[in-house]
């Protein structure tokens, strides 16, 4: 890891699912911590760490945790220029309020995530 490879991180975080298919979440957020910790200001890096943080309190069904690393995520890219990686999260976010029974807040970052999905030409209207 002193390197900061990506090659690294991509084993650590096949460790992840590894861990997270045992069930075993307080190491895969152990893990997971670790990288965030190491990856710096590596972008895509802390990226793919949001996902991993929402798969593992999904798994965990820690919903305070999934509205936490939700709003952590769109927050961090909505400064940053990966606009599909933004609208997923969107969608992840209107469906976590839709189960929540959120239904405002829900249609407001689904749409959010619709609107930049048709500007990437990724749905057509």
């Amino acid at each position: 890891m002193e390197y900061k490879d990506a090659s690294v991180y991509e084993a650590l975080f096949i460790y992840c699912d590894n861990y997270i298919k045992l069930k075993d979440y307080n190491k895969a957020l152990d893990l997971v911590n670790r990288i965030l910790n190491d990856a710096g200001d590596n972008e895509k890096i802390r990226i793919k760490v949001y996902e991993y943080l929402y798969r593992i309190y999904e798994a965990k069904e820690d919903y305070k945790n999934i509205e936490i690393s939700l709003l952590e995520a769109v927050k961090y890219l909505e400064n940053l220029d990966y606009k599909k990686e933004l609208a997923d999260f969107y969608t992840l976010l209107g469906k976590f309020y839709m189960k929540s029974n959120e239904k405002e807040l829900a249609l407001n970052f689904i749409n959010k995530g619709l609107e930049i999905y048709k500007d990437l030409g990724i749905i057509l209207t």
